[in-house]
């Protein structure tokens, strides 16, 4: 029988998140928590210390966000960097050693891998590159250093201008997970693409999924609840309905979260 903790958003005090509209969380491999926001960048914690950390946009700093509205956050072990995605503006980097941001992909420039693309999600692979995924259901694989840039998946529709696909995520297996609305794994050691839709059969429409330390998933669905999937049996063993959850737990928009040592974010 697991316990939900309510953190409400309580303005610039540290008790809460940052915002009503939280797009991305993720946690850091020192214990970090990284909250991306839609209009007020990103929140940086770290549970030893006082107080949070705000990275935002600022007019009067060069070094600062390039952009607030965050879409996804993903940080990078290798660079000590976090990554910032928002489907208009692109993909900005900031590093923690130089303490700088700036903008490393933008849509609207020819010649990079998001040109007139609509990034929806991404997450950092185990040898550093980076893994797209795009409104159209592109999933791109694309190297920040060479700059080398592989389609793993080809489009699936026509561009669009806003699109929906649940936090893209790697496990410690190289399989990449995507959920609502594509619903596949793709294995990056063999190229391999996974169908996930027979979940849609049990009523279950996840749009958000977290890998846990045996590199089984846990999803959440659009007010249906969450529960656990078994990759070995290919299927959802757990399952908690959507009335269980506090009722301020509301997915309209869809949700990011986390598996930390038995806890979900």
């Amino acid at each position: 029988q697991g316990t939900f903790t309510h953190h409400r958003y309580k303005g610039d005090e540290f008790e809460g998140p940052p915002s009503t509209s939280i797009r991305s969380i993720l946690e850091t491999t020192s214990g970090n928590i990284l909250i991306g926001t839609f209009e007020n960048g990103v929140w940086y914690k770290d549970p030893q210390q006082l107080p949070v950390r705000y990275l935002r946009h600022q007019e009067s700093q060069s070094h600062s966000l390039p952009f607030n509205a965050i879409s996804s956050v993903a940080y990078d072990e290798t660079r000590n960097a976090i990554w910032m995605s928002s489907p208009a503006e692109g993909l900005s980097l900031y590093n923690f050693d130089t303490d700088q941001a700036r903008l490393v992909l933008d849509p609207h420039i020819p010649g990079n891998p998001l040109h007139q693309r609509w990034l929806v999600s991404f997450d950092v692979a185990h040898d550093g590159d980076l893994i797209f995924i795009c409104s159209n259901f592109e999933l791109i694989k694309w190297n920040p250093d060479t700059k080398e840039t592989k389609i793993l998946l080809a489009a699936q529709k026509a561009r669009a201008s806003v699109g929906f696909v649940g936090r893209l995520q790697i496990d410690s297996l190289g399989r990449i997970w995507v959920l609502n609305p594509a619903r596949y794994v793709y294995d990056l050691r063999t190229d391999e693409k996974i169908s996930l839709t027979h979940i849609r059969d049990d009523n279950q429409a996840a749009v958000a999924v977290a890998v846990d330390d045996q590199d089984n998933a846990w999803f959440i669905s659009q007010r249906q609840g969450f529960g656990y999937y078994d990759y070995e049996l290919k299927s959802i063993t757990k399952w908690y309905p959507f009335e269980r959850l506090p009722s301020y737990l509301d997915s309209r928009q869809g949700v990011s979260y986390l598996e930390d040592e038995g806890t979900l974010w």
